[in-house]
This record gives C-alpha cells, sequence and structure tokens, in this order.
C-alpha cells in the first residue's frame, strides 16, 4: 500500500494488572535515499528523530531502550530487527514484564513496500519480523509512499506509570495509513518534515488531548494528525492527503500513547486562548503547531529551554519569547505578547495610480512635473532627478544623482548615485554606488555598498553587504551576505543564514540549518542535513566531534580531534614515536569521511598530511609524511569506540637528505631519491560521537 504509516498493536493483559511491569523499546529507521529514480527526501531523518524524542520524552520508552538507524540496507535494517529481539528476549529473562515496542519508519515506498536505496523490502517481510518479536504490544509506525509533486512525496525521561493504567488494558490491533491507497504522503520546507509525523508529534505532546487528562490516546492522536495533515495540503501540488485506520481494539479504555504530565516542562494554553499556535525551539524549527480552540485548556509538554510562540487570529498576529524551566508549568499570557505585522503580500493592481505622467524631471518630489501634492498618487515611465525623486508607480526607468524612490512598484530600473528605494515590489534591477532597498524583489540589485531586499528572486551583488528575509538566487558580495531563509547560492567572505538549501562559498560560512553544501575554511551550522566541507566544519545539533588517543606504527603515542558534519570530517593530529629506530615527531590535518555500518560499527576513511623531524635532529631537515587510512569503529559504549586498520604512508624529502637524516622504515619503497613509501596500521580509542 502507497504512503503507509501503520500501527499494529497486539496487546495480552496480565493476571494481575497492578502487579505488571512495562517496558516500552523503540527502533527508529530513516532513509533519505529511495533509489536513483526517485528524489532525495529532505527530512525523513529530521521526522525519525522527532519522533524519537517525543517517545523518551513522553512515551516511556528510556534512552538505552531506544536504537535508531540511518539510511539501512534492507539486510540492515532486518538485523536490527533481529537484534532488538535478543533485546527483548534478555528483558523478558531478566524481569517478567510486559514488553512493548515501537517500530517507526520514514522514506520512500511503493505499493509492495518499503524503498531503502536500490532495495526493497516487502511488507509481508516486514510485517512477519515484527509479528515474530517476543514482545506482548507491537506498534508499527510506517511514513512512506512514492515520490513525485513540488511538496516531495514521502514513500526525556523514563515515566512508565500511564502505561498500566487499568483504564488502559486493551487488546486488538489498530492499522494507520498516513493517506488513502491512491494518496502520496508529502512533506514540506516549511515544517521540515513530513506533514503527517510534523501533526502526529504535535498531537502526542499534548495538542490532541482533547479530555485535557494530559494523555493522549491512539485515537486522538489520529484524530488530530488526520484533521491538520488534510487541512494543510488541501492546496499542495501533491493533493490533498487522507489519514486511513482500521482500530480493532477491545478492552476497558483507549491505547495511551504519551503522557503529558511525564514531562519535565509544560506550556500551559488557557481556555480563554482561541487561535492558531505555533511553537519553535531556539534554532527556530516548528516543533507543535495546533488550532486552539477557545473554552479547552491544553497542555503541551515539551523539553526545558527557549521558545518562541506566536498567536494568528484573525489575520492578526501575537508573540513572545517564553522560557520553559525543568519540572514547572509555564502559562502563556496572550495579552502580554507583543502585537507584530503579519508576513507583507502585495496585491498587484488592486490600488491604482490617481494620474499618469510619463516623464517626471525634478530637483525634488515638491518641484518637479509630479506636482507638489503628497497624497496624489503617480505613476511614472520615466523619472530624473537632480536630488531625491518620487513615484508612486514607475513602469520604466529612473535616473538620480542622489536618490530614486518609489512608493508601490518598480518594473523597470532604478540607476542613482546614491540610493534607490522600493517600498512594495520590485521587478526589474536596481543599481546603486550606495544603497539598494527593495520590499520585495525579482531581479538584480548591484551597489557599491549594500543590497536590502524583503523577499528576493534574482541576483544580489555588491562589494559591500547583502540583506536578504527570502531569497531564491545568488548572493554575491566582497563582503557580507545575509538571509533569513534562502535557496540557491551565498558567495562572500562571510554567509550567514537561518535557514539556507544550497551552497554556501566563503571564507566562513554560518547556518541556523544547513540543508546543502558549506564551502569555507570556517562552517559552522546549529543542525545540519548537507554536508559541509573546510578547515574546522561543526554542527551542534548532530556534528562529528571526536577526540582521540591511538597507537601507530610512524607515532607510538598520537592524539587527534575529529570534527565535522554529516558525513565528512576535518582531522587534526599531533604524534610522536620511532620510525626506523629514529625518536620523531610530527603534526598535520586530513580530511576524511565515516560511513555506519548498523548499529555499532562504522568505516572511516581518511587522508592526512603534515610534518615530521627526527627528535634528537629537529635542526635537520624536516619531511612531508602523508598517509591514508581505512578504520573500523565499534562503538562499544555511546560515548567509546575502539578503532583499528592499515594505512599506507608516504614520506617526501623537503630538500636533499641522507638516510641518517631521513625518516622511513629498511623496507619502504624508494620512488625516486626523495620519495619512500610503506604499509602500515593504527589502533585507538575515540571519544563521543
Amino acid at each position: 500500500m502507497s504512503a503507509t504509516l501503520a500501527l499494529l498493536l497486539a496487546l495480552s493483559g496480565a493476571a494481575d494488572a497492578d502487579r505488571v511491569v512495562v517496558r516500552r523499546f523503540a527502533l527508529i529507521a530513516a532513509a533519505n535515499d529511495g533509489g536513483r529514480e526517485r528524489p532525495r527526501l529532505r527530512y525523513a531523518v529530521t521526522d525519525a528523530r522527532a519522533l524519537a524524542g517525543v517517545l523518551e520524552e513522553l512515551g516511556g520508552v528510556a534512552p538505552e531502550d531506544r536504537v535508531m538507524v540511518v539510511e539501512p540496507t534492507r539486510d540492515e535494517l532486518l538485523a536490527s530487527i533481529d537484534a532488538l529481539e535478543d533485546r527483548l528476549q534478555a528483558a523478558r529473562a531478566e524481569r517478567p514484564a510486559r514488553l512493548e515496542l515501537v517500530f517507526y519508519y520514514s522514506g520512500h515506498s511503493d505499493e509492495t513496500g518499503l524503498l531503502l536505496g536500490e532495495e526493497a523490502l516487502p511488507y509481508g517481510t516486514l510485517r512477519g519480523r515484527l509479528d515474530g518479536l517476543a514482545a506482548d504490544v507491537r506498534i508499527a509506525i510506517l511514513d512512506s509512499c512514492a515520490s513525485g509533486a513540488i511538496t516531495r512525496k514521502k514513500g526525556g525521561k523514563l515515566r512508565p506509570p500511564f502505561l498500566v493504567d487499568r483504564s488502559s488494558q486493551v487488546k486488538g490491533f489498530a492499522v494507520l495509513t498516513s493517506s488513502s491507497e491512491n494518496e502520496a504522503a508529502q512533506e514540506s520546507d516549511r515544517i521540515r518534515g513530513s506533514f503527517f509525523t510534523h501533526y502526529l508529534v504535535s498531537g502526542l505532546r499534548g495538542a490532541a488531548d482533547v479530555t485535557t487528562d494530559g494523555r493522549v490516546t491512539l485515537n486522538e492522536a489520529y484524530a488530530f494528525a488526520f484533521h491538520e495533515t488534510l487541512r494543510r495540503t488541501e492546496k499542495t501540488l501533491g493533493g490533498a492527503q487522507h489519514a486511513a485506520y482500521d482500530i480493532q481494539l477491545a478492552g476497558s479504555g483507549d491505547l495511551v500513547m504519551t503522557d503529558v504530565n511525564a514531562t519535565s516542562a509544560t506550556l500551559g494554553l488557557p481556555e480563554s486562548l482561541g487561535a492558531r499556535v505555533f511553537v519553535r525551539d531556539e534554532r527556530g524549527k516548528l516543533v507543535a503547531e495546533l488550532d486552539k480552540p477557545g473554552g479547552r485548556r491544553v497542555e503541551l509538554g515539551l523539553a526545558p529551554g527557549q521558545y518562541e510562540i506566536t498567536l494568528e487570529s484573525k489575520r492578526t498576529f501575537r508573540r513572545s519569547d517564553v522560557a520553559l524551566v525543568e519540572g514547572k508549568t509555564m502559562e502563556l499570557d496572550p495579552a502580554a505578547m507583543t502585537l507584530v505585522e503579519g508576513e507583507e503580500t502585495f496585491l498587484r493592481g488592486d490600488d491604482e495610480p490617481d494620474d499618469f505622467v510619463l516623464l517626471d524631471f525634478g530637483v525634488l518630489p515638491a518641484l518637479s512635473l509630479n506636482g507638489n501634492d503628497a497624497r496624489r498618487k503617480v505613476e511614472n515611465h520615466v523619472m530624473i532627478s537632480l536630488g531625491w525623486g518620487h513615484a508612486y508607480r514607475l513602469s520604466g526607468a529612473a535616473l538620480a544623482l542622489g536618490a530614486a524612490s518609489t512608493s508601490e512598484n518598480m518594473t523597470g530600473v532604478q540607476l542613482a548615485v546614491g540610493v534607490t528605494s522600493v517600498g512594495g515590489y520590485a521587478k526589474g534591477a536596481q543599481l546603486s554606488a550606495g544603497v539598494n532597498y527593495a520590499s520585495v524583489m525579482d531581479g538584480l540589485q548591484a551597489t557599491a555598498g549594500v543590497n536590502v531586499a524583503g523577499r528576493f528572486l534574482g541576483a544580489q551583488l555588491t562589494s559591500g553587504v547583502n540583506f536578504a528575509q527570502q531569497l531564491t538566487g545568488l548572493q554575491m558580495a566582497a563582503g557580507l551576505n545575509v538571509v533569513d531563509e534562502g535557496r540557491g547560492a551565498q558567495l562572500a567572505i562571510v554567509n550567514a543564514a537561518q535557514r539556507f538549501v544550497g551552497l554556501q562559498l566563503g571564507l566562513v560560512n554560518l547556518a541556523s540549518h544547513n540543508d546543502g553544501l558549506q564551502l569555507g575554511l570556517l562552517n559552522l551550522s546549529d543542525s545540519n542535513d548537507g554536508e559541509s566541507i573546510g578547515l574546522l566544519s561543526y554542527s551542534l545539533e548532530d556534528g562529528i566531534l571526536r577526540p582521540s588517543v591511538f597507537s601507530s606504527d610512524v607515532g607510538l603515542a598520537s592524539v587527534g580531534l575529529s570534527i565535522g558534519t554529516g558525513h565528512l570530517y576535518t582531522l587534526f593530529f599531533a604524534g610522536t614515536g620511532s620510525i626506523a629506530k629514529r625518536e620523531s615527531v610530527s603534526f598535520g590535518l586530513g580530511l576524511g569521511a565515516t560511513f555506519p555500518v548498523g548499529e555499532h560499527f562504522r568505516v572511516d576513511v581518511d587522508v592526512r598530511s603534515g610534518t615530521a623531524w627526527a627528535t634528537q635532529q629537529l635542526d635537520r631537515p624536516s619531511q612531508l609524511l602523508s598517509t591514508a587510512r581505512v578504520r573500523l569503529g565499534w562503538r562499544v559504549l555511546p560515548w567509546l569506540t575502539l578503532f583499528a586498520g592499515p594505512a599506507y604512508h608516504v614520506a617526501v624529502d623537503s630538500e636533499v637528505m641522507t638516510d641518517e637524516d631521513r625518516i622511513a622504515p629498511s623496507y619502504a619503497w624508494a620512488h625516486g631519491d626523495d620519495v619512500r613509501s610503506w604499509l602500515g596500521g593504527s589502533v585507538g580509542v575515540e571519544l563521543f560521537r
């Protein structure tokens, strides 16, 4: 079935419910890659992390009982299920308990099964493996379907008491799908995830709690996700998306999925509030979204931290920043929130000018052919000003020595030695030696100083600074590029973006969320679904930061630091040891890539280069020592990885050297007079992630 989100539950009660011990496990899988014939998804991994987070915080899953696999092959996913069976068997032998399992997959699929890269996992095979697990309760969630339209179709703490509440002793099964058989599940750039999972997570955090008892049941979560998903997809190019269900549960109550009371921090929405509510975390990610009806109190369970709350009601917007504290409920006060302007939009042609003047010429607006009535709305084809010229609407070109101003719309060209300005909408090109400003811009801005635009489609070129609220196109500057949300390319000494999809090329690249490629000396981001290549690259949320201690044939005692994002990392190292019975010291840097293999293993491939000296001959010539390594890492603990693997070394003399000065083993291969190479290896430990 296409676009399947399935929950399969098989629940068995106990003779004495009061004495039942419940332990809930979770296996989370995500795959953006659905094969060569399908576009790569952007948010499958993001969806998986969001679902995993709410299960840990509110769903009774302890961190040590959660397993997450990213971009698995067919065999790797099945192996993870088998490994989970071992955990379930061990848990049952350790202590009699009712074992519950949540399986979640986000990625591509078609009518026959899950699509994992170029491989497929039939639904029948998956169902059989899940049915065979030694769990009393089995919950499988699959958010997947074939790809297509512009929205890209998608193929805490442990608080267990609510899991054994006598009112929730139900038996049976339920099957839910994120869309009907002939529809596609979709993901969105605005919410940075799939619609269904986004609203399912919002519902599980408390938005779906219509009974206001602090617990979200299966039926409540489904109903909330169904209505919100349908509302948000009715006008997408992918088409309206209808969730479907087949729930057959028998017992004394509905299945409780999450307990908002179990969270460590709560945001309270009062009964008096009736509005659309948006909750963003300190990185700007939309973590919850709901229509809050008046007359019913709603509590959202969230992690402690800073949040931005926005209310929308009758085209009026209010916003405030709140801090949620461990163990406390923060009550939102709408009256204390700041009134903010909504997103600016411009309806061309609705407000017509009062008059039309083909050519305006003047020194100031008051001394021009347009007249001196400031309230008169005049449209010009051409405007020439010796100082500051102004038109309500310009459809041709404006030339000024100082400034050229248009208040509502400019569809042609503005040229100025000083400042050009469009208050409403600009389509053509602004050229200035000083400052360009446009609230909305489709074409080209070029200046020797500063370019500023609201929403921009085209290119911003300057020797100074570019600012854009929303950019689709190119920003190029000799100084600084800044954009809130961008898609395209930023080229400058410093590039900064809240969220960027595309290429950032500069000495320094900064992004709250990077969803493309960063190329520079320094690349930093809060979260990263793309790649970063540079001397130093790091992502605060999911970056690579691995200090290491290792030993090799060219360094008995060495230390290193791998730092990066995605699959790529930069390696800094220093070491001392013995090469060919000569004590030596070396240091340098390199570039590598890391690839996970299952849950506990990974393969690293890196190339490093540095300088080496003989310890007793530091005044003698040095050598360039380059090494290519392949390492197999085994994660023994969440913070400790053991690694080992072969290496290939190449030593190049920096100048003419004697055998006495040269650092190379006797069995090294000679490549001319100044190059030696040999095989070796390394073994060591790495810390953190």
